[in-house]
């Protein structure tokens, strides 16, 4: 006729009867029956929670790099735990029941928190520790390389330093040669041996082979050449040629060979010259020094004598000697060209 429910918890045993009959009342003192009994379902939940929690075995693992994170399922398993318990109780103890589960869970996420917070920790200091080992070793292998490459370096040097060397000093001898050369060719001209010249010149009887002669630094095009046969004949011949055109008159120059070496080749004595340029080509007057465009590649001495202070300079001198390789390799000359203070 009667139903029982037993419920045990330390030294306590209570017995809960109720009245089969619907609507029957229960005897005195069940109100206070009731609230104790949810109490002890409230203290039960929360027990089974917190040995779940400490029991389980699954965790969350968490690897850095990877980042692979494992989740167990004793959330679940508790939660389904909670549900079982609450549909033991009456209709009328469910708010306690719900009040529990809220109390377990934030227990559990906490115990759950520290642990995932743990295995961040163990993921961390795993990472930086990789990182050292890798430093360490980079440093290792840098600190290995670098002898090899100062080798190496070393190892170049001197052939690049040897071959610098070799390149300067060919520039060298080269500007000592042409310097030399130059200085045989105006005494030369000084003692009108023009065999001397010619012996040092790039020229012939064939066209196109000829001694190229300027009165001015700026070379014209129509620029008058000389052959072998007219060099070796120069202080001899009578016959007057047109070497260019006079500056400030516009007039063209026509003179002998003698009377142009007189006023555009030798007119000072550029034997003793204030000084000496070799292969450095100077703008001096007006006119555009179109030297290296019409010889590229060759090489230049250049004889200048300073004006006098007391006419402002202007009867300032300067004698250009050209000189480019033959076939065999050797400079020789190939004009002769003059320069001086023009309008």
């Amino acid at each position: 006729m009667d139903s029982y429910n037993e419920t045990f918890h330390g030294k306590y045993r209570l017995f809960i009867i109720k009245d089969e009959k619907e609507g029957g009342e229960p005897f005195t003192g069940y109100s206070d029956m009731k609230k104790l009994v949810v109490s002890m379902l409230c203290l039960i939940t929360v027990s089974l929670f917190v040995l779940t929690a400490c029991n389980s075995g699954n965790t969350e693992q968490v690897q850095e790099g990877n980042e692979t994170v494992e989740v167990t399922s004793s959330q679940q398993n508790t939660t389904d735990d909670a549900e079982t318990l609450n549909d033991e109780g009456s209709g009328n103890e469910s708010n306690a029941s719900s009040d529990g589960e809220d109390s377990g869970t934030e227990e559990t996420n906490t115990v759950d928190g520290d642990n995932s917070e743990q295995a961040n920790q163990e993921g961390e200091s795993s990472a930086e520790q990789t990182d050292s080992e890798d430093e360490s070793s980079g440093e290792q292998a840098g600190s290995n390389e670098d002898p090899g490459n100062d080798s190496s370096t070393n190892s170049e040097s001197p052939e690049a330093d040897e071959e610098d060397e070799n390149n300067n000093n060919g520039e060298s001898d080269v500007a000592l040669n042409v310097e030399a050369l130059a200085v045989t060719i105006v005494e030369a001209l000084k003692n009108h041996d023009m065999e001397t010249v010619v012996a040092h010149s790039i020229v012939s009887d064939n066209e196109g082979e000829g001694l190229l002669f300027s009165p001015y630094i700026y070379i014209e095009n129509n620029a008058l050449t000389l052959t072998q046969s007219e060099l070796l004949n120069f202080f001899s011949i009578t016959s007057t040629y047109t070497w260019g055109v006079e500056d400030g008159t516009g007039f063209p120059i026509e003179l002998t060979p003698s009377d142009y070496f007189n006023r555009y080749v030798y007119n000072k004595d550029y034997s003793n010259p204030d000084e000496v340029h070799v292969n450095n080509l100077m703008q001096r007057g007006n006119l555009i020094n179109n030297v290296a465009s019409v010889f590229p590649g060759a090489a230049y001495v250049e004889f200048f004598i300073e004006g006098d202070p007391n006419i402002g300079g202007m009867d300032w001198g300067s004698l250009l000697f050209v000189f480019e390789q033959n076939t065999s390799g050797y400079y020789q000359l190939v004009a002769i060209v003059h320069d001086e203070w023009t309008i």
